[in-house]
């Protein structure tokens, strides 16, 4: 009956987290990723950010948008965040747009300012 909108155009992905990949400690980037593993700590991204359906992340994210599929315990900060059917957050996100699909479990609080966003650099 009605189309599903399209997701927003991601950048590139230059990295890929898989898996079988578990990460403790600080994630910083200038280009977007996606995570399928595990991560504990904090991912600081220039780009974008997507969080696959089987991703455990236990982190702060900050990136330009983030796209969450999979679990996220942890405050979220962003221009655009999406939560996908399949996403789990408990935590709070800060962004300027919000797209929450049917199904997507979230815990927290929401701040929505315009020009939220990455301030600066994650290579700084």
């Amino acid at each position: 009956m009605f189309a599903k909108k399209n997701s927003v155009a991601h950048e590139a992905v230059e990295t890929v987290l898989g898996k079988s990949l578990k990460i403790e400690g600080n994630i910083k980037s200038d280009a977007g990723m996606r995570i399928d593993g595990e991560v504990q700590g904090s991912i600081e991204c220039a780009g974008d950010v997507v969080i696959g359906q089987s991703a455990k992340v236990e982190a702060s994210v900050s990136a330009k948008c983030v796209v969450v599929a999979g679990q996220v315990i942890g405050n979220i900060t962003a221009e655009k965040v999406e939560l996908a059917k399949t996403a789990a957050v408990k935590g709070d996100i800060h962004c300027s747009e919000l797209s929450i699909e049917a199904g997507a479990a979230f815990s927290g609080k929401t701040l929505m300012d315009k020009g939220v966003g990455v301030t600066a650099q994650a290579s700084e």
